[in-house]
């Protein structure tokens, strides 16, 4: 498959899914009661995620592309020692400094990064900086609540990704690809019945292992699908952009009066990833490939972990009985000054510590004599 140095459209795609995870951790239920309802249906933080592991399944396939000659494995002009330095560089810099930050914090507000009771523990930092919080035994909730998806990342990286490519993913045909996106979703709602039985949010133990299993893959046979049609761009085109609003409508019919059943909303994201990652032309393409969603793609990693910390962690410092009293304009204006600095501070930390702390990582650690690995920019 001829392809771009990049996609602009899968850029915009996490741009605006890290957007939509803001309104589910900004506390709107103590700052703007009466709007809650009404807003974090449409802003799935769950959905989001789940693109996040779709789209990260995808482009390392895209980067790294699979040797499509023999099934072992490999990849093309890297090594895995390089592939697992890239990785390393590209999210562990500003997840080790915010980690730190919102211990800190935590300690000085009294509370965890779901907004519960904080104990101050050493041993549950170190086991957050393993990445190990989340999984089934341990399954605690991290300073950063979000950061239980990065976990879940380290794992695709470590065992899933070169997993599948060694059992041969990247030379599976057409039909087997496409009865492998199909059933993805239902092999997802069948397994989820027990877990949604328990008390265990899908954000931790069995439930967060489930979702990366299915849709990391599910991002991966989207590169397969991409790169044995490559000619169904001129479909997609004309239907990309009423499938937006189809796909939209019928995720937030279901969320509101449907929250069990969300089979369609999975198809239906998982078809607009896969129209968008290879049209350019419809206006919904076009939208997120414009400057202003490529910054906000760009930023969407400093963005995903930062915004907790003035989000919930703010809010539950401050305390209910602080916005008691307070007008609706001005906790109005409390909420839209959370998401300006959550985007202005997310900016900052994009070119200060993570790209920094991405350069000082290779710099260090790459061999002198090798070229330097031109890593992804997602």
């Amino acid at each position: 498959m001829n392809k771009p140095q990049h996609i602009l459209s899968q850029t915009g795609i996490r741009g605006l899914a890290a957007l939509l995870v803001i309104p589910s951790h900004l506390g709107l239920g103590t700052t703007l009661p009466e709007w809650e309802g009404a807003v974090v249906p449409f802003c799935s933080a769950a959905t989001a995620v789940n693109v996040f592991f779709v789209l990260s399944g995808f482009v390392l396939c895209y980067v790294y592309q699979a040797d499509e000659e023999r099934n072992e494995g490999r990849l093309i002009g890297c090594s895995w020692k390089k592939f697992y330095l890239a990785r390393f560089a590209r999210i562990y810099p500003l997840y080790f400094i915010l980690t730190l930050l919102a211990y800190g914090v935590s300690l000085l507000t009294h509370t965890d990064g779901a907004g519960q009771s904080f104990v101050k523990d050493g041993a549950k930092t170190v086991l957050q900086l393993l990445f190990l919080h989340p999984f089934p035994g341990l399954a605690f909730n991290g300073w950063i609540v979000p950061s239980w998806s990065l976990a879940m990342e380290a794992l695709a990286y470590v065992l899933i990704f070169p997993g599948l490519l060694a059992l041969g993913m990247q030379r599976a045909k057409l039909g087997k690809v496409l009865i492998m996106i199909f059933l993805a979703p239902v092999v997802y709602e069948l397994l989820a019945i027990p877990l949604r039985q328990t008390d265990e949010p899908f954000y931790r133990g069995w439930g967060a292992l489930l979702r990366v299993t299915v849709y990391f893959p599910l991002g991966m046979l989207l590169y397969q699908l991409l790169r044995l049609r490559p000619g169904w761009v001129q479909i997609a085109s004309s239907h990309a952009t009423w499938a937006t609003f189809l796909v939209l409508i019928w995720h937030c019919f279901d969320n509101l009066v449907f929250p069990g059943l969300s089979l369609l909303s999975q198809w239906g994201v998982v078809f607009l990833i896969f129209c968008f990652l290879q049209d350019s032309k419809s206006l919904a393409s076009r939208f997120f490939s414009s400057r202003c969603m490529q910054w906000l793609g760009a930023v969407s990693y400093s963005v995903y972990l930062f915004h907790v910390l003035p989000g919930a962690k703010l809010v539950s410092g401050l305390g209910e009985g602080f916005f008691e009293n307070m007008a609706f304009g001005w906790r109005l204006g409390f909420v839209v000054a959370q998401i300006g600095f959550i985007l202005l501070i997310s900016h900052l930390l994009f070119h200060f510590v993570e790209m920094r702390g991405k350069r000082w990582v290779l710099s260090h650690f790459q061999a002198k004599k090798t070229p330097t690995l031109k890593s992804a920019p997602f």
